[in-house]
């Protein structure tokens, strides 16, 4: 056996590693996206259900991580909520 042969299965191992850092370095993202928008939403005494009625947005869901936010989703949250996209980020970061 020649040295190199088996690169392809630890090139295989490394990326799968890799997903797997990146999946959950995404679902602690979301988690920490949801709770800022969640402390926004009732600072701003808006209950989930009306804001799933005024926007047709689920934040339930979102909020509770059964779903992921999608870019124009959190974009029009943060209309709704009459803040900045970068404020929700820029407390996401403190912490």
């Amino acid at each position: 056996m020649r040295h190199g042969d088996n690169y392809p299965f630890y090139k295989e191992v490394f990326v799968e590693q890799i997903a797997m850092k990146t999946n959950n370095i995404n679902k602690d993202f979301e988690r920490a996206l949801a709770k800022s928008l969640r402390e926004i939403r009732e600072k701003k005494g808006i209950s989930q259900m009306v804001m799933r009625m005024d926007t047709g947005i689920n934040i339930g869901r979102i909020e509770c991580g059964e779903y992921s936010i999608e870019l124009k989703t959190f974009i029009r949250i943060c209309s709704y909520l009459d803040t900045s996209y970068r404020d929700i980020l820029d407390k996401i970061t403190e912490n």
